[in-house]
C-alpha cells in the first residue's frame, strides 16, 4: 500500500486489519467448535462461511474508518470495495 502512494500510517493500519481480521475468524470458529475444523461436515462448513462473513465486516469497517480519518475517504465507497474485494 505504501508503495501505491498511501500514507504509511494508513499501510500500518491496513496491515493490522488484516491480521485481525484472520484472528477474529480464528477465534470464532475455536470459540464455535471447540475441535479442528472439518469442513466436510456441513454445520463446520457454515460456520465457516459465518465466521468468514463477520471477519471481512469487521475488516471493512475498520479500514473504512481508517480510509474515512486519515485520507479523507468516502466512508461508504471504502466499505463496499473493501468487503467485495474480501
Amino acid at each position: 500500500n505504501s508503495w501505491g502512494g498511501a500514507p504509511l500510517a494508513l499501510s500500518a493500519i491496513f496491515g493490522m486489519v488484516n491480521v485481525a481480521e484472520t484472528c477474529f475468524a480464528a477465534y470464532l470458529l475455536q470459540a464455535w467448535l471447540g475441535e479442528r475444523l472439518n469442513i466436510e461436515r456441513g454445520d463446520h462448513l457454515g460456520r465457516f462461511v459465518i465466521a468468514a462473513t463477520l471477519a471481512m465486516l469487521l475488516s471493512a469497517t475498520a479500514s473504512s474508518t481508517a480510509i474515512t480519518l486519515l485520507a479523507g475517504g468516502e466512508f461508504v465507497s471504502a466499505w463496499s470495495s473493501w468487503f467485495t474485494s474480501g
